[in-house]
């Protein structure tokens, strides 16, 4: 292994000698090769390599593979240096995965979510868009290694220093590979311009992920109560960011101001909009999944330090995930692509919620006995009246507006109040002594 790190001090000038070749010297010389350098200075001037950490640093130098044919060579979709270039991220995919599996295990829930979500955008959408059945092959692989990647990075043990920098480095990496599809494959102007910007920051987390993990080891609970001591702000601080674009969508909705008792909140999303392909309500209505799927992911692990029981906290855990991939599917397939997948993505996001609300209602000691029978009841009774108004809908009873859409408005605000009443049980039992439930919380973790 330390073999493989000294051969990897050569890559970097390599790829500089390329650059200069090029004219491309800023680009190339700034970013990947830079980071890789003083990566390994930092981690391995002065100290022997760890056992598997020449796996983690190949990982990053793949990188610069996959760089050279799609940005300095500026591969075209068509071509085959575009499949070289998915190669080289494929190799640094399946080198990150391979020291993951040293570290910890997958989650599997963060999988689920991943693989509804972006399988659904890969196969409504990237498929019948892409050229050619093997650039197709390619990309349904490199999606499937990045899911895997992720779900592996956020799996990792608590005793590994970096844990976080992996997981916001390989997130951004699957969130600029997901721009990559919606900007370059499907050719949505809006989206493409995330695409330079998160991949600088994945680099740079990863780097900063292999100098901490190298260096050393952290206290896993002390990550554990940071960790909960932050999330009921993450929660408040994502409800206020995805209310506001969805405000926004609202606003500069095209063709007159939207009519929330008129018309489903999702049609804010949709690609055209009174003749308009893409406007920015469509853009607006898409950040605003996009905040709420990352306050979610954060918020709902925490969930578990108000019941008691193992399986209580996975039911949580699992429903948070199948939430996430429901409002993914939301942002994905709008729903004047497709009806049908959209609303499944709906069901799933409703589904997710509601097995959370019911777990914390029948189980949870932290709340008031007031506030989770009242809670539960005006939610189920809310329910029965939106369904009871979706049947006589499709029974041609009574009209779709404006009583589905009111409906789900309520809903909506329901469902904000009760993240908003959870966030403050979890702030108070921060502060009765949450010291102690964290510690038993990574043991059973």
């Amino acid at each position: 292994m330390a073999h493989l790190i000294h051969a990897l001090w050569l890559l970097p000038a390599l790829f500089l000698g390329l650059s200069v070749s090029s004219g491309r010297f800023i680009y190339l010389a700034g970013f990947t090769p830079s980071l890789l350098l003083v990566g390994l200075a930092m981690a391995f001037g002065r100290r022997p390599v760890p056992r598997g950490w020449g796996l983690a640093f190949g990982g990053l130098a793949a990188t610069m593979i996959g760089d050279y044919f799609l940005a300095y060579r500026g591969a075209r979709l068509d071509s085959v240096q575009f499949i070289f270039g998915i190669c080289g991220f494929s190799l640094a995919q399946c080198c990150w995965i391979g020291f993951f599996r040293a570290h910890g295990r997958i989650s599997w829930k963060c999988a689920l979510g991943l693989a509804l979500g972006i399988g659904l955008l890969y196969i409504a959408r990237l498929v019948p868009a892409t050229p050619g059945a093997l650039l197709v092959f390619f990309i349904g692989l490199y999606s499937l290694l990045s899911i895997v990647s992720f779900s592996s990075a956020c799996g990792l043990s608590d005793r590994l220093s970096g844990k976080s920098a992996w997981i916001v480095g390989i997130g951004a990496l699957l969130f600029s590979d997901v721009m990559i599809g919606l900007g370059a494959i499907l050719k949505i102007r809006y989206w493409g311009r995330w695409i330079g910007g998160t991949y600088l920051l994945a680099l740079v987390a990863v780097t900063l992920a292999l100098v901490q993990g190298a260096r050393g080891t952290s206290c896993g609970h002390a990550r554990r109560r940071r960790y909960l001591c932050w999330s009921p702000y993450v929660i408040f601080a994502g409800a206020l960011g995805a209310l506001a674009c969805f405000v926004a969508a609202a606003w500069r909705m095209p063709g007159g101001p939207y009519q929330p008792t008129r018309r489903m909140l999702s049609y804010l999303g949709r690609i055209t909009l009174n003749g308009q392909h893409y406007a920015p309500s469509h853009f607006l209505f898409g950040f605003g999944l996009i905040i709420a799927v990352l306050a979610v992911a954060i918020f709902y692990p925490a969930l578990g330090v108000l019941v008691r029981r193992r399986w209580q906290k996975e039911l949580i855990s699992w429903s948070g995930a199948v939430h996430c991939a429901g409002l993914l599917i939301i942002f994905f397939v709008p729903e004047d692509l497709s009806m049908l997948q959209h609303n499944a993505g709906c069901s799933l996001a409703v589904a997710g919620a509601a097995v959370t609300a019911l777990v914390i209602c029948r189980y949870s000691r932290r709340l008031g006995v007031k506030v989770r029978v009242g809670a539960c009841a005006w939610m189920l009774a809310l329910t029965d009246v939106f369904c009871t108004f979706l049947l006589l809908h499709k029974l041609r009873v009574c009209p779709f507006a404006p009583y589905v859409p009111t409906c789900q408005k309520l809903l909506i605000v329901t469902y904000l109040a009760w993240l908003a009443c959870l966030a403050a049980a979890l702030g108070a039992t921060r502060k009765k002594g949450f010291v102690s439930h964290a510690k038993k919380q990574s043991r059973e973790g």
